[in-house]
């Protein structure tokens, strides 16, 4: 189905710096179960793209928010959620370029909670979504980079930890999502993927 999807292979090379383990500190409670929603913000970098001719397209940092709400069956939960990044494209063959690129992706995402009764829980996650991928402005040079939009299919995978309170989680993760390759204008491009940090929040019902 994902044919050309390249997302998992992208981010399984994202690794989250080290969880802590700390069971002297971590309390024992009942395990939540129902309704959420969460909310979050975060840093982005875009994989650098290989041009045939020579060369790359390089990105700046970027920006990443995401909202959505889920249902937590214990140690699995699972989430419908909207995010969207902000990059701006740094230079396009050691060239200076002026063009900002947003997705906007649509996520089912699966996660599994270790240590779900703990204070301290570290998390997996995978997804499956659609995206819709923006260039605002068109770029001229040796190569040709023309605006527009296009709606491709993307994945994503992320590793996090959480720290639960009493109705309420504070959560860091990271996350590579990965796209479908794709043409806007008569550039392709392939292999793409956007690594994220993200701190976020979730309030249960």
């Amino acid at each position: 189905m994902f044919k050309n999807l390249k997302a998992f292979a992208i981010a399984g090379s994202l690794v989250l710096a080290p969880i802590m383990n700390t069971s002297s500190i971590a309390e024992e409670e009942e395990k939540f179960k129902g309704v959420y929603v969460m909310t979050g913000l975060g840093l982005t970098n875009t994989t650098d793209i290989n041009i045939s001719t020579g060369g790359k397209i390089k990105f700046e940092y970027g920006g990443l928010w995401d909202v959505g709400v889920g249902y937590d069956f214990g140690d699995i939960r699972a989430e419908i959620s909207y995010d969207e990044t902000t990059q701006n494209v740094d230079t396009v063959q050691g060239f200076d370029a002026a063009t900002q690129v947003k997705s906007r992706s649509i996520f089912a995402t699966a996660y599994y909670d270790f240590r779900s009764s703990k204070k301290w829980q570290p998390y997996v996650g995978v997804g499956i979504g659609s995206s819709e991928i923006e260039a605002s402005t068109a770029y001229v040079g040796n190569i040709t980079l023309s605006a527009g939009d296009t709606n491709i299919r993307s994945a994503i995978l992320k590793l996090g930890v959480t720290y639960s309170f009493e109705n309420s989680d504070v959560f860091f993760e990271r996350s590579g999502q990965g796209f479908d390759d794709f043409t806007i204008g008569s550039f392709k491009y392939t292999g793409i993927g956007v690594g994220s940090w993200t701190l976020g929040f979730r309030q249960r019902f």
